[in-house]
């Protein structure tokens, strides 16, 4: 789970970098940051919860 979310963060900050460069569109960086922290966050948190309810029903 950990490797899914630092490959997409990985993805996130690739796609800021080429919208910003390949555009005009100015794009916040601290917005994004905040939004992959976030979304780090609760995925790491969902993994968590689904591992205890598997190790539960063992």
């Amino acid at each position: 789970m950990r490797t899914v979310i630092l490959g997409l963060l990985l993805a996130l900050v690739a796609a800021t970098v080429v919208v910003g460069d390949a555009t005009e569109v100015e794009v916040d960086a601290g917005a994004v940051a905040i939004s992959a922290v976030l979304g780090a966050g609760v995925l790491l948190l969902a993994g968590a919860a689904s591992s205890l309810a598997r190790e539960r029903r063992r």
